[in-house]
């Protein structure tokens, strides 16, 4: 992944919503199912606009549930997630950031691997609320509906939308943002 598809990959984020979240650790694979903002390049948004994120051949996965007081399992994370959809992630930079891996976090797993893979997805919503870090080597999107998603066109559609939004696009305007002056 190039630092361009990385940036690409968080204007395709910014304010999404992690809605679920599936891990497979025997395969090191985690899908998060996000609901983005995009457009296409003509017509209306489209009516189904979740994606899911598929990481592979992960290393390590840190997860902080702050409604949580204690240390969660691996089974009990979709619903801390779940209980917390809907809320915006914030950032622009999500993939290969700098950002600060939760320190207590409510569960951790490292692959027997003792390198970690090469890239890093840092999900977030709400303050304490949901914070999610994967690390990984591969990654792919698919729609909803289980189609391959090029990642050049999830990263397009996310760039039209947010470019959509500072032009006046009124496609954009189902879903409450509004550009600051």
């Amino acid at each position: 992944m190039t630092p361009d598809e990385a940036a690409g990959i968080g204007a395709a984020l910014n304010e999404s919503s992690l809605l679920e979240a599936s891990f497979d650790l025997v395969h090191r694979r985690v899908e998060l199912v996000v609901d983005v903002l995009t457009l296409p390049v003509d017509g209306p948004e489209p009516d189904d606009c979740r994606v899911v994120l598929c990481l592979h051949e992960i290393s390590r996965v840190v997860f902080l549930a702050g409604d949580v007081g204690g240390p969660l399992a691996l089974a009990e994370i979709p619903e801390a997630i779940r209980r917390n959809s809907g809320r915006p992630m914030y950032g622009w930079t999500f993939v290969d950031t700098d950002s600060r891996t939760p320190s207590e976090p409510t569960f951790e797993w490292r692959s027997a691997s003792p390198t970690l893979s090469a890239h890093r997805l840092h999900v977030f919503q709400g303050e304490g609320l949901t914070d999610l870090v994967v690390w990984f080597d591969r990654l792919d999107v698919r729609t909803f509906a289980g189609e391959p998603l090029p990642l050049a066109e999830f990263v397009a559609g996310g760039k039209r939308w947010w470019d959509g939004l500072f032009a006046g696009d009124p496609r954009t305007a189902s879903r409450g943002i509004v550009p600051s002056a």
